[in-house]
């Protein structure tokens, strides 16, 4: 019965921290759009590249990360059978 309660527990933090870290990284993904927007809305202006490469390094950057630890945190949750996919 313990086994039970601490793998429910478990569960409920691995999802929990599954949706904390895609909300953290919609948020970076947002921020690094915001940079691509401003740096492309003043083109014509010098530095205007600066934003322009750091959001599109950043976005990719956040994307992959995030995949990677979504899919390594679902897979530990299948490997634990606290998830059925």
């Amino acid at each position: 019965m313990i086994h039970q309660q601490i793998s429910s527990i478990k569960k409920y933090w691995l999802w929990v921290s599954l949706v904390v870290f895609a909300l953290v990284a919609s948020f970076l993904s947002f921020i690094a759009l915001i940079s691509l927007w401003v740096g492309l809305k003043h083109i014509y202006q010098p530095g205007s590249w600066l934003p322009i490469l750091a959001g599109a390094m950043a976005l990719p950057l956040i994307l992959g990360l995030f995949f990677i630890v979504s899919r390594r945190l679902l897979g530990y949750m299948k490997e634990k059978d606290l998830i059925n996919l």
